[in-house]
C-alpha cells in the first residue's frame, strides 16, 4: 500500500449513543485525567448539563 492509497481509503467512523453515562463512572473518569499533570497546567473547571439545564442551553445558544 502506498502512502497516497492510505490517505485516500482512510475513513474515520463514530458511532455515539443517546445513553446517559453514569454519574459515578463519568465522576471516575474526571478524577483520573485531572490528577495526570498535578502541578504543571493550571487548574480546570468543568460544568456537566444534564436534562432541563441542558435543554435551557442548547435552546440559548441556538438563538444567539
Amino acid at each position: 500500500m502506498t502512502l497516497q492509497d492510505a490517505v485516500k481509503g482512510r475513513r474515520s467512523i463514530r458511532k455515539y449513543k443517546r445513553d446517559a453515562v453514569p454519574g459515578a463512572c463519568f465522576r471516575k473518569f474526571w478524577r483520573r485525567r485531572a490528577g495526570r499533570h498535578p502541578g504543571k497546567y493550571p487548574a480546570w473547571e468543568f460544568y456537566v448539563l444534564t436534562g432541563k439545564p441542558l435543554a435551557e442551553f442548547k435552546k440559548a445558544n441556538r438563538q444567539k
